[in-house]
């Protein structure tokens, strides 16, 4: 059975200690769900078919509560120190998805200033729910805050791995855009957080959603290059 990997923190208040799971959660839910008979066992287990934990018998029940799960402990880390354990978790157990094959690819100045960027601005995508932690850890911030750097470069695109990649190289060597970018990236999701705050939090946002949302604010104030008036 597969670690599970817990965060321990003390809360200076109560004086008491609060773990939360870095990875794992899932299965241990499932583990709390079949205890509590939410589901039956399926054909993959053979002798146990179509059994809830009520059907087996006292000797079954004493060695699954009875069973050991490992587990790591990660004292008083940060924010950062946990995405990045979530991160090297991912990369030993996962196949690389699409962003983290770019920045495994990328050494270049485009890459530096996604990780900037993300580096002050997903806590956002975060307290929002637009991304969740697992999608944190496994660099979904970076391909959306490349996405949204896509909108001032080019304008308003359909998702595309291919377009995301070739603004990656476009940029790898030199970005002398860079400033101008990280000025408009900053501004309006400063907006967002400091002026919208409420509407959002109240809300649960999608990806979709908030790329749309980036959109509309950017274009009131700078424009966009593919769209035109009479498109709004």
């Amino acid at each position: 059975f597969p670690k599970i990997t817990i965060r321990q923190i003390v809360d200076l208040k109560t004086r008491k200690s609060i773990r939360e799971i870095i990875d794992g959660q899932q299965r241990l839910t499932t583990i709390n769900d079949f205890i509590n008979d939410k589901f039956m066992l399926t054909k993959v287990s053979e002798k146990f078919s179509k059994y809830k934990f009520s059907d087996l018998d006292e000797e079954k029940k004493k060695d699954f509560l009875s069973y050991e799960v490992s587990v790591d402990t990660v004292v008083a880390s940060t924010e950062d120190e946990v995405l990045e354990s979530f991160r090297r978790i991912n990369s030993y157990t996962l196949p690389l998805n699409e962003s983290e094959k770019r920045h495994a690819t990328f050494q270049g100045e485009f890459k530096w200033f996604i990780l900037k960027m993300i580096k002050g601005f997903s806590p956002i995508f975060e307290s929002y729910n637009v991304l969740n932690t697992r999608q944190l850890s496994r660099m979904e911030d970076a391909e959306l805050m490349a996405e949204l750097c896509q909108i001032l470069d080019i304008g308003i695109m359909n998702k595309s791995n291919p377009k995301i990649h070739d603004l990656y190289k476009k940029y790898d060597t030199t970005f002398k855009q860079q400033t101008e970018y990280e000025s408009k990236l900053s501004d309006t999701l400063n907006y967002i957080k400091n002026e919208l705050n409420d509407v959002c939090a109240a809300k649960i946002l999608k990806k979709y959603s908030f790329y749309s949302l980036f959109s509309a604010l950017t274009y009131n104030r700078w424009g966009i290059k593919n769209v035109s008036p009479d498109q709004i």
